[in-house]
């Protein structure tokens, strides 16, 4: 992981918000998310567009369009600063913007690949036409349900971060448990733990790295794990003026 192209920063805090836990077990603070749900759900149209575009480029001459990397990067970029509010490891509301902002606490950075794989997009281009013409054949069958579940795996990336998709699951059902669990013990002592962020930090960072990988924004296949990779404990150390894990120097 020590040159993993795509890097999470999540500073923790060392007081969280009794307020945002109330909400949270309340249900309000998805509510006040609801401006933001509205806007990622245009946006993620538009990610996934750009994505088929520059998969269809990538073919041709094997770049991705910068363009389109830093669109697809900021609507993910914009996604994960929402999950990490929500899962409160920030109080911060997250800002209305694609871009990277250094005065929040969460924020995401993809190295930009100057050559990418052909035959991957190539493929990826290949299941999107066969996806196409099978769901056009099914719909026109009167079966547009089964036709609307089989499209959904018709991205290469998707099909093999199957096992990734199987373990998140199975982490993601411990994320909400701690989670909830976590809003009580927000109320009662105003933070919610080392341990705890740490938890639900590793299944955030987890999860974007398979979400940058299926929308092509690297080609280097996720690791399974969520740690911080060297590089980030090592930025993270320095801008706190201490010294890198002992652990993080061997991964």
């Amino acid at each position: 992981m020590n040159d993993y192209p795509v890097s999470v920063r999540i500073d923790p805090s060392p007081r969280n918000s009794r307020l945002w836990a109330v909400l949270a077990i309340l249900s309000i603070k998805l509510i006040a998310l609801i401006p933001h749900l509205i806007i990622l759900a245009i946006l993620g149209l538009a990610q996934f567009i750009a994505f088929v575009i520059a998969e269809i480029v990538v073919l041709v001459n094997g770049t991705y369009p910068r363009s389109l990397h830093d669109f697809v990067a900021g609507v993910l970029r914009w996604e994960l600063r929402v999950g990490a509010f929500f899962l409160s490891l920030t109080d911060r509301y997250p800002p209305f913007t694609l871009q990277q902002r250094d005065d929040y606490p969460v924020d995401l950075y993809v190295t930009y690949p100057e050559r990418m794989n052909r035959l991957l997009a190539g493929l990826t281009v290949l299941l999107l036409v066969v996806a196409v013409v099978v769901s056009a054949a099914i719909a026109s069958g009167d079966n547009s349900a089964y036709s609307n579940g089989w499209t959904g795996w018709w991205n290469l990336r998707a099909i093999a971060q199957i096992p990734h998709y199987i373990v998140l699951f199975l982490y993601g059902i411990g994320v909400f448990v701690v989670w909830f669990v976590a809003q009580f013990v927000i109320l009662f002592v105003g933070r919610k733990g080392d341990g705890i962020h740490g938890f639900i930090d590793h299944f955030v960072r987890w999860s974007t790295r398979v979400s940058s990988f299926t929308y092509g924004l690297t080609d280097r296949y996720p690791p399974f794990s969520g740690r911080p990779s060297p590089d980030e404990q090592q930025r993270r150390s320095s801008e706190q003026g201490v010294a890198p894990e002992r652990g993080a120097e061997a991964a």
